[in-house]
């Protein structure tokens, strides 16, 4: 593009680091990372994936809908795994913008996923923010065991 004198955007910049993420071309992708510190996005010291582009974000000044979609999509392909916080924020998300699908997905993968046993429920929901979402998997999880 440079060659063609085509102007770069975010937008250009989050698809092609998105492409090199999902192909797992590291050596390209640092080659973008030196070319946007070249045009002042900030300063970081090694390509370390999530971490690299953690701090990259940080310094965005205008943080819009491009950004934050690539760092959603960042950390959901690296999850190593999640827990109930992690589900009952999204669950919340969800529920914020009405996607009754995704919400009855992410409950069922949940449960298959044992999570409510392995991140104890109770603690969680007593330090969490509450909310219809909390109330209703705390009131789910008592009726399954009977309680």
């Amino acid at each position: 593009m440079r060659d063609f004198g085509v102007e770069m955007d975010a937008y250009t910049f989050s698809c092609v680091l998105k492409w090199f993420a999902a192909t797992g071309n590291i050596e390209e992708s640092e080659r973008v990372h030196g070319y946007l510190l070249k045009l002042g996005f900030g300063s970081y010291n090694t390509c370390g994936g999530v971490e690299s582009a953690c701090k990259l974000f940080e310094e965005l000044d205008d943080k819009d809908v491009i950004s934050w979609n690539s760092m959603i999509s960042g950390y959901a392909a690296n999850v190593v795994d999640i827990d109930l916080v992690t589900v009952v924020s999204v669950m919340v998300v969800c529920a914020n913008v009405g996607t009754l699908f995704l919400r009855r997905a992410l409950h069922g993968y949940s449960i298959k996923a044992s999570l409510s046993e392995r991140s104890g429920t109770i603690p969680v929901f007593e330090k969490g923010r509450k909310s219809f979402v909390s109330w209703t998997s705390m009131i789910a999880r008592y009726a399954r065991e009977g309680l």
